[in-house]
C-alpha cells in the first residue's frame, strides 16, 4: 500500500524554526480486518421460575435468572417460549449495559425456531459468546464465530534524507547524498508516522564568513542546503521496506526562531523577507532599517531569493552631502541570484569607499543601500547615517544571527582586560650538588587567554535588545588589529533595566577562544618616522586651537564634591524628616497648659537647699556608710524634692513613693539611694549621686543586677551595698490606687523618669520621660538640659507630639482574649516578678532556655522586658513564653550590633 505525505516543511525554513516536519500515513499495517462474531440464545419451550442462564464472552460472564416477578437488574420474565415472549425479551438485552457496550441485539423468529441475536460491534473470536443453562427449552448457538484482525509486526514509515553535495547546484539526483542509513518511525494507532527533519540537518549546517581579505558579494552554501525525503512501508523482523517514493526538493537554511515564536504554526522564513512586492522585500536582519555607523564600523545585509533567478543584480549606493546634494554610485559587479539563494554584502563605508570621489568643500551625511536590477528594485532602502563623533575605546563583534546570516554589533563604553594564566606543576628530583637556579619545582603547559570586560555604551532600549541575539549565538568574532578572533560569553547574568531608568546600557564579560603558549609582539599602526635629531622647522608654524569642552560644571560647590556616598544618604534621610513646626509636636504654650506653675520662687535652687551637704564623705577603710539612718534621707528628700521637683503634678505620685520607700545604700564610687518593695525582697527603685555630682532617678532595672543578702545586697554581683531597710506601710501600691482614681485625666497612667545633674551649686534637669501604661507608648523627652528655677521648671520642649497621643488615652485599643501583649512596665506594677541576668551566647543562638515554677494565680498573660547592662531597653531580642510549666527563650538575631554580652530581664503581669 502506498504511504501518504499529510503535511510537509516549506520550501524555505529555518533548521530550528518549528515548520521543518514531515507527517506520513501509512494503511499497510492491517493484513486482514477480522469479522464480527453473531451469536444465538434459542428458545424452543417455556421458561420456568429459577432458570438460570450464564453467557461468557471476552473474559466477562453474565448470570441471569429467570423470574416470575423479576426485581433484581440480571432477572428477566419467566414465559412461554412463544414468538411474543422472545419479542418481549429484545429489550431487555438492548438496554442491559454488558451487552449494549459489545453487541448490538434484536429478536429474531423465523418458524418454529425464536431466537435473540448478538452482533458484535468489534471484530473478533473474543466477541463469540458461550454459555450454559439449567433449562434444556433454551441453548447459546453461534451463526459466525468471528475472527482477530491481523496485523504487520513492526509496522512503521522508513524515510531517508538525501542532502546536496558541496560543488553542485542541487539540480540533479546525482548531486545529493543520503545522511546515515535510514529512519524507521513506527506509526501510531491512526497510522500516522512524523520526522523533524530540521533538527538533523541543523548538525549539517555551519556558518558563513565573509571574505574579509576581500569584500566581494558572497554566496552561503555552508548555511544552506537543499534536500528531499525518500519513504517508504516497512515492517517484519528483519524490517521489509517497500516501494520508496520521493518528496519535493526543499532547501533548508541555518538558524532558528525563540520558544514563542517556533510555537503553534512556528517561523515563517518566508513570509518574513516576502512582501507585497519585490520592492519591499526585506533583508535577514532584525532592527531598524535606519543605523548610525562609525567610518571605519563594518556592516553586512544578507538577502534571500523566494521570488525567482534574478540576472544583473546590482547594489545601488544613494549617498547625501550636507548640503542637500545626492549621488549614486555602484561598487559591486552585477551579480546572478539564483532561486532559493542567499547572497551577502559588505556595506560599511569603507566597503563602500563611500568617501571617495566626495566633490570638494562637501561632507558625507548618509547614504542609503539596496538591491535592484536595471528594470526594477528587489529590496526596500536601507538607511546609514554616519557618526563622526570620536569614541575612543570602541569594539567591533560580528556574529551569526537567528536567521543564519552574518551581524555586525559595536561597544563603546569603558572596559577592562585581564589574564587568565594556566599551568602545570610538578616537583623536581635534585641530585647531590644541585644548583641554586634549578628550583625544587619545574612549570609547564603554560598559557595564557584573553578577558575582557565590556560596557555597551549608552543607546536606545530597543537597540539593547538586539544585543540578545548576540548573547546566545554559538558564532562570535572579535575584529582587532584586521584580524578575527574567535570569542566566548562568560557572563551568566547580565543586568538589562530597573524599571524607571533612562539611560540603558549593558556589561558583559567574554574571553577569547584561544590560549598563547608564546608572545609575539603585535605590529603597531603605521604613522610616520622621527624627524632627525637636531631638526629645526623653517618657516611660520601655526597651530589651531582646539575646541574646549568644559568638562567641570562650576555651578557645583566646592563642598559638594567631596560628598560621599555614605555621606549623601544620610542628608536625603535628613531631609525626609518632616518640619517638626508643622507635625503638632508638643510647643512651649501647650505644655504651659497641661503642667502649669504652682508657685514663683525667686531663686535657684542651691546644693544646700536641697540637703546635699548632709552627704558626708564615704570613709573607704571602715566600709560603712555616715548616713546612719533612713530618717536623715527622709530629711535630705523632703525639702529638695517635695518643693522644688514635686511642683510638676505628674511627678507627684512617684514622690510620695519616694517618701514612702526611702532606702540608703553607699560605696566608694555611688551614692545615693533604692527603694524596696514591701518586704524589702526586691529593689524596686534607685536615686544615685555620681562623682561628678550628677543625680539619676528611675526604676530598677536599668542594667542593675541586683542580689539581696544577709547583710546587704550586690549590684552586676561585683560591688557590696549596705542593706536594705524595708519601706512604711504605706507602700507604693496604694499611692498608686489611690492617684489612678484621683489624678486629673490628661496626665492619668502616666509614670515619670528623671534625671538631675548639680553644676555649680545649681541642679539641672537632664532628661524626663513620661510612660503612659493605657497608650503603652513614652510621649515625653526632654533632652535638653536646662537650670531651673521656682519659677519654671519646664525645659525646653522639642519633641514628641505629646497631645496625639494623649487624646487617644480616652479609648485605648484593647486586646484580642488570646492575643499576647508586649510591653514595658515597670516591675513594681506587678504583683508577681521573676529576675534574672542571664548571659547570652553568639548572635543567632538561643540566649537561655529554662523552666520557671511562676505562681502567677489568675493571672492569664505574661509579659517580658529585656535590658542591657547600661540600663537600655533591648528590642532586638526576640522572647516566647510557652505555656505552663513556663519555658522562656530568648532568641538573639544574627545581625545583633552591638552584641549585649549579658541580659537583664522580667517576667510580669500587666
Amino acid at each position: 500500500m502506498p504511504v501518504t505525505v499529510v503535511s510537509t516543511p516549506d520550501r524555505y525554513a529555518l533548521t530550528k524554526g518549528g515548520r521543518m516536519s514531515f507527517t506520513f500515513s501509512g494503511s499497510g499495517r492491517l493484513i486482514t480486518t477480522g469479522s464480527s462474531a453473531i451469536s444465538l440464545l434459542e428458545l424452543s419451550g417455556p421458561l420456568a421460575e429459577g432458570t438460570v442462564i450464564n453467557l461468557r464472552w471476552n473474559g466477562r460472564t453474565e448470570k441471569l435468572v429467570v423470574r416470575d416477578n423479576p426485581v433484581q437488574p440480571n432477572e428477566i420474565p419467566s414465559g412461554d417460549g412463544s414468538a411474543d415472549y422472545a419479542i418481549s425479551l429484545e429489550p431487555f438485552f438492548k438496554e442491559y449495559f454488558s451487552f449494549r457496550e459489545d453487541f448490538t441485539c434484536h429478536a429474531a423468529i423465523m418458524g418454529a425456531v425464536r431466537t435473540i441475536v448478538f452482533t458484535a460491534l468489534r471484530p473478533g473470536k473474543a466477541f463469540s459468546i458461550s454459555g450454559t443453562t439449567t433449562s434444556s427449552n433454551c441453548k447459546i448457538t453461534q451463526s459466525n464465530e468471528g475472527s482477530d484482525p491481523q496485523y504487520r509486526t513492526q509496522y512503521s514509515i522508513y524515510t531517508e534524507i538525501w542532502v546536496q553535495k558541496a560543488g553542485t547546484d542541487g539540480t540533479q539526483d546525482a548531486h545529493f547524498e543520503r545522511l546515515g542509513n535510514g529512519y524507521p518511525i513506527e506509526t501510531d494507532e491512526d497510522g500516522l508516522a512524523r520526522i523533524d527533519v530540521g533538527s538533523i540537518l541543523h548538525s549539517q549546517l555551519q556558518p558563513d564568513w565573509p571574505t574579509w581579505g576581500f569584500l566581494n558579494p558572497s554566496g552561503s552554501f555552508n548555511s544552506q542546503r537543499k534536500y528531499f525525503v525518500a519513504y517508504g512501508e516497512a515492517w517484519g523482523q528483519p524490517l521489509q521496506i517497500g516501494r520508496m517514493q520521493k518528496s519535493e526538493i526543499r532547501t533548508a537554511y541555518l538558524g532558528g526562531a525563540d520558544y514563542v515564536h517556533k510555537a503553534d504554526a512556528g517561523f515563517d522564513l518566508q513570509l518574513f523577507v516576502q512582501r507585497d512586492s519585490p520592492a519591499d522585500d526585506k533583508a535577514l536582519r532584525f532592527g531598524s532599517k535606519t543605523r548610525y555607523v562609525r567610518p571605519d564600523e563594518p556592516q553586512f545585509l544578507t538577502f534571500l531569493n523566494t521570488r525567482a533567478t534574478v540576472e544583473g543584480l546590482q547594489l545601488d549606493v544613494f549617498r547625501k552631502f550636507d548640503d542637500g546634494s545626492t549621488d549614486t554610485i555602484s561598487p559591486y559587479a552585477d551579480q546572478t541570484w539564483p532561486l532559493g539563494a542567499k547572497i551577502t554584502f559588505a556595506v560599511g563605508p569603507g566597503h563602500l569607499d563611500v568617501f571617495d570621489n566626495i566633490p570638494g568643500g562637501k561632507r558625507l551625511v548618509e547614504y542609503y543601500v539596496k538591491i535592484k536590477t536595471s528594470d526594477a528594485d528587489y529590496s526596500e532602502p536601507y538607511r546609514f547615517i554616519i557618526w563622526y563623533r570620536h569614541e575612543p575605546y570602541r569594539r567591533y563583534f560580528v556574529y551569526q544571527n537567528s536567521l543564519g546570516v552574518v551581524e555586525t554589533l559595536v561597544t563603546w563604553g569603558k572596559g577592562s582586560s585581564e589574564l587568565q594564566r594556566f599551568y602545570e606543576q610538578a616537583e623536581r628530583y635534585l641530585p647531590v650538588g644541585y644548583q641554586v637556579q634549578d628550583g625544587q619545582f619545574v612549570d609547564y603547559d603554560i598559557t595564557l587567554q584573553q578577558q575582557v570586560e565590556v560596557t555597551s555604551g549608552f543607546r536606545r532600549l530597543d537597540e539593547l535588545k538586539l544585543f540578545n541575539d548576540f548573547y546566545r549565538s554559538p558564532w562570535r568574532l572579535l575584529l582587532r588589529n584586521g584580524r578575527q578572533l574567535p570569542i566566548s560569553i562568560v557572563s551568566k547574568s547580565i543586568r538589562q533595566l530597573k524599571d524607571g531608568d533612562t539611560l540603558f546600557s549593558h556589561k558583559f564579560e567574554f574571553v577569547e577562544q584561544l590560549r598563547n603558549e608564546f608572545y609575539t609582539e603585535e605590529d603597531e599602526e603605521p604613522g610616520d618616522a622621527l624627524p632627525p635629531q637636531g631638526f629645526t622647522p623653517a618657516g611660520n608654524i601655526t597651530i589651531e586651537q582646539p575646541t574646549v569642552v568644559q568638562s567641570r560644571d562650576n555651578t557645583v560647590p566646592d563642598i559638594l564634591r567631596s560628598v560621599t556616598t555614605a555621606e549623601f544618604n544620610n542628608i536625603r534621610a535628613k531631609a525626609a524628616i518632616p518640619d517638626h513646626r508643622n507635625e503638632g509636636y508638643l510647643k512651649q504654650g501647650t505644655a504651659d497648659q497641661l503642667y502649669g506653675k504652682i508657685y514663683t520662687p525667686d531663686s535657684a535652687v542651691t546644693t544646700e537647699e536641697i540637703g546635699l551637704q548632709n552627704l558626708k564623705t564615704y570613709n573607704s577603710a571602715t566600709k560603712k556608710d555616715e548616713l546612719a539612718t533612713a530618717e536623715q534621707v527622709k530629711d535630705f528628700l523632703k525639702y529638695g524634692f517635695d518643693e522644688t521637683l514635686l511642683n510638676n503634678p505628674v511627678a507627684q505620685r512617684d514622690a510620695v513613693f519616694l517618701k514612702a520607700n526611702v532606702v540608703f545604700q553607699a560605696d566608694e564610687l555611688q551614692r545615693g539611694i533604692f527603694f524596696a518593695n514591701e518586704d524589702g525582697s526586691q529593689i524596686v527603685g534607685y536615686m544615685m549621686m555620681r562623682d561628678d555630682g550628677s543625680i539619676a532617678i528611675g526604676s530598677n532595672p536599668k542594667g542593675l543586677a541586683i542580689a539581696l543578702e544577709d547583710d546587704g545586697f550586690k549590684i552586676n554581683g561585683e560591688k557590696p551595698y549596705t542593706r536594705v531597710f524595708p519601706p512604711p506601710p504605706d507602700t507604693y501600691d496604694a499611692v498608686v490606687k489611690a492617684g489612678r482614681e484621683t489624678g486629673e485625666e490628661v496626665i492619668s497612667g502616666l509614670y515619670s523618669h528623671r534625671s538631675l545633674r548639680i553644676l555649680n551649686g545649681k541642679a539641672q534637669l537632664i532628661a524626663i520621660t513620661y510612660y503612659d501604661s493605657i497608650s503603652k507608648t513614652w510621649p515625653i523627652v526632654f533632652k535638653t538640659p536646662r537650670t531651673f528655677v521656682r519659677e519654671d521648671i519646664q525645659p525646653e520642649l522639642d519633641i514628641v507630639d505629646l497631645k496625639k497621643k494623649l487624646d487617644a488615652l480616652d479609648k485605648p485599643d484593647e486586646p484580642e482574649e488570646d492575643e499576647w501583649e508586649w510591653e514595658e512596665l515597670r516591675c513594681w506594677d506587678a504583683p508577681d516578678v521573676i529576675t534574672n541576668t542571664w548571659k547570652l551566647q553568639p548572635p543567632g543562638g538561643i540566649v537561655h532556655d529554662q523552666l520557671y515554677d511562676i505562681p502567677f494565680g489568675d493571672y492569664t498573660k505574661l509579659y517580658i522586658t529585656a535590658y542591657n547592662q547600661d540600663g537600655t531597653r533591648n528590642d532586638a531580642i526576640g522572647w516566647k513564653i510557652n505555656e505552663q510549666p513556663f519555658k522562656l527563650r530568648a532568641i538573639v538575631p544574627p545581625n545583633l550590633n552591638p552584641f549585649p554580652g549579658k541580659l537583664f530581664f522580667q517576667i510580669h503581669e500587666s
